[in-house]
């Protein structure tokens, strides 16, 4: 009877040990299988992730080319020589596309997906070139302060001179990482202008002119006056902020700003007069000290936004004409910092 009660009382002392080894099998189970779930679930997200990000950023390029070819390249053609922005723009730019719609989120058409482009022209003669932007031009003192410390911060004296006349605003990055060490500046200035004018205002884009029209490198097609007789700062009388055109002017010895205004003021183009004639030049180094002044502009650049879903992606880009009928993409930039 004892030996029973002994063995009755064991049992479950014995079945709870082996309970307690199961226990510890499954937790040893789970602690590494945990784990690699998690991490097999991971890389499946990010590679999830990595596929659609592709695709988004292979519909931004794909909608990149059709507005440069259906909307930027008419625009150039057709309207581009008609802008009159007004006397006070505090920078040469205008919007010229904000346009937004839905697209299909996936090949089943089941669930649909929000898209946004935006389009901004700034007209590069209607700013100071970089090479007349430092200490001794004429023109340096249109450019407010917060743009000289800028230029200040960089120094391209090492480039080639053919590079300095076409830079990309991206070899103006590093000058921005100075600042903020220095303790110039307490944020990011990005070098690309923003859509909006009161943000683009600090932005070097939108007041220095990095490619000069001169600086193509097909000159095949000289296609104005302004270009053959002096290629190196031209700036445009019905685009560039007033206090530019009245520097600019007072520089060249030129008169007519009070009439150029009034234009402006009305929405009307203001021409060109035989007190502001392309030909006006004294000597072949006149032109490269002074600007020539044109009624059009003959180099546009432009930042296009482009959104669809979570995803976005930005373009700086720089055209100039090849012909009357057909302008050329001379330089396309992927905006960073967007």
């Amino acid at each position: 009877m004892k030996d029973t009660l002994l063995i009755t009382w064991c049992l479950p002392k014995r079945s709870q040990s082996y309970r307690g080894i199961a226990l510890v099998l499954v937790l040893a189970v789970l602690v590494i299988t945990v784990p690699v779930a998690v991490m097999v679930a991971r890389q499946t997200g990010i590679n999830r992730l990595a596929h659609t990000t592709d695709q988004a950023g292979q519909l931004a390029n794909e909608l990149r080319r059709t507005f440069e070819n259906g909307f930027i390249q008419p625009w150039l053609v057709r309207e581009s020589s008609s802008v009159v922005l007004p006397p006070d723009t505090p920078v040469a730019s205008l919007s010229l596309l904000d346009e937004s719609w839905t697209i299909p989120a996936n090949k089943s058409n089941q669930s649909m997906q929000p898209c946004r482009v935006r389009i901004t022209a700034f007209d590069q003669c209607g700013m100071v070139p970089y090479e007349l932007a430092h200490a001794g031009s004429p023109l340096r003192p249109a450019l407010p302060e917060e743009i000289l410390t800028q230029l200040e911060a960089i120094n391209l004296q090492d480039l080639p001179a053919n590079q300095v006349l076409f830079l990309g605003l991206d070899q103006f990055y590093p000058l921005t990482a100075n600042l903020l060490e220095t303790g110039s500046f307490d944020t990011f200035i990005s070098p690309f202008p923003s859509h909006d004018s009161d943000q683009a205002m600090h932005a070097i884009g939108a007041w220095v002119a990095t490619c000069r029209p001169d600086a193509l490198s097909d000159r095949r097609a000289n296609t104005s006056r302004a270009r053959r007789t002096s290629p190196n700062v031209i700036i445009n009388i019905n685009t560039a902020p007033y206090d530019l055109l009245e520097t600019a002017m007072r520089s060249a010895g030129r008169s007519g700003i009070e009439s150029i205004r009034y234009a402006r003021t009305q929405g009307k183009m203001a021409t060109i007069t035989s007190s502001l004639s392309l030909t006006q030049t004294n000597s072949p180094n006149e032109s490269s000290r002074h600007p020539v002044f044109s009624s059009s502009s003959i180099a546009w650049s432009f930042r296009m936004d482009i959104e669809c879903g979570g995803f976005k992606k930005s373009w700086w880009m720089v055209y100039q004409p090849l012909t009357s009928n057909q302008w050329k993409c001379v330089q396309r930039l992927v905006i960073l910092d967007s």
